[in-house]
């Protein structure tokens, strides 16, 4: 996979860590559902939020915009339609960008979409800075001064480092790492560092992969219980409970 351009200037006033509402996805998903409205949720659709509610996450769903997602996921199957739903609720929010933030946070809910021209590794870690205040300021750095050393994600005294266990297999989640003279890394080694960090600042919540599709990757934080509910129903994006468990540092 190719690496991914410089993020540009962002424009005055903008915070380049929050993401731009996703107004062309939900252009996509009513395109997908060809003028047939579904008003009814799927069978599967009730059950995938009814565990995420009962790992306390998307508090603010309810029958009426469920029902309204349902209409805009329109076809989609499987996986692609859960991160549909879930890019629907975190993102879209009804139109209202606000809510779609405040939602984020309240969740600590991160996508990452392998078409996110803007995802440079300084923009990265600043999204995720933002979903885990505990932590101030996240920095990238690298040990050393040749190419091959060590990146650590530091916050503070503490700092953890960047590791890809699969880095000759990666096939989502590149992030250009061209400003520190090094190729690529993936969300996913970002995230077990975050997570590592988390655990030394004595957060019991830490991202957890949920399924994947293709072109988007889904974080979304919760404790070590309900990610071990998660990992039972088969919603998170690890093939083991002792593979989640070294990703989220617990």
């Amino acid at each position: 996979m190719s690496d991914m351009p410089q993020q540009p200037e962002s424009p005055a006033g903008t915070k380049p860590s929050e993401p731009a509402p996703s107004a062309e996805a939900s252009q996509d998903f009513a395109e997908r559902s060809s003028g047939v409205r579904r008003l009814r949720p799927r069978a599967e659709d009730l059950l995938f939020v009814n565990e995420l509610s009962a790992a306390g996450l998307m508090d603010e769903l309810n029958a009426a915009e469920l029902s309204e997602i349902a209409d805009k996921l329109g076809d989609a199957e499987g996986i692609e339609r859960k991160v549909d739903l879930l890019e629907l609720y975190y993102y879209y929010a009804l139109g209202d960008s606000k809510v779609g933030v405040r939602r984020r946070l309240a969740d600590r809910f991160f996508l990452h979409r392998d078409a996110d021209d803007q995802a440079t590794a300084k923009v990265l870690v600043s999204r995720l800075s933002d979903l885990a205040p505990e932590l101030g300021e996240l920095r990238l750095e690298r040990i050393g001064q040749h190419p091959s050393d060590p990146l650590v994600l530091r916050s503070g005294e503490h700092f953890s480092a960047v590791l890809d266990d699969y880095e000759d297999d990666m096939d989502t989640g590149d992030i250009d790492l061209r400003e520190l003279d090094h190729p690529s890394i993936s969300v996913r080694g970002l995230v077990r560092a975050l997570n590592v960090l988390l655990d030394r600042h004595g957060v019991r919540q830490r991202l957890v992969p949920l399924a994947a599709d293709e072109e988007r990757e889904p974080y979304i934080a919760t404790t070590v219980a309900s990610a071990m509910m998660l990992c039972k129903a088969g919603l998170v994006e690890a093939e083991t409970p002792e593979e989640l468990m070294e990703l989220c540092a617990w």
